[in-house]
């Protein structure tokens, strides 16, 4: 769904996927991504942080929390 750019349900297939598997590091990567998408900054970092939790030296996550972490202030400073 994310590549196909239908975020709201690449979001719910990422809940879905990670209710079947808590440990799965890649849907909270692919939740974080599709939040951020549809501009739910805080919902995308909260993705990320769990995801981060799970595989904490995950260069995809990483970079996706400091790009967050730039909007966030970026936004704050507007």
């Amino acid at each position: 769904y994310l590549q196909l750019g239908d975020n709201e349900q690449a979001v719910r297939a990422s809940y879905a996927a990670i209710e079947a598997d808590p440990k799965n590091a890649k849907a909270q990567l692919r939740g974080a991504r599709a939040s951020r998408a549809l501009g739910l900054l805080v919902q995308a970092a909260r993705f990320c942080h769990r995801g981060l939790v799970l595989a904490p030296d995950n260069p995809e996550l990483l970079q996706l929390q400091a790009a967050l972490i730039a909007e966030h202030h970026t936004s704050r400073c507007s």
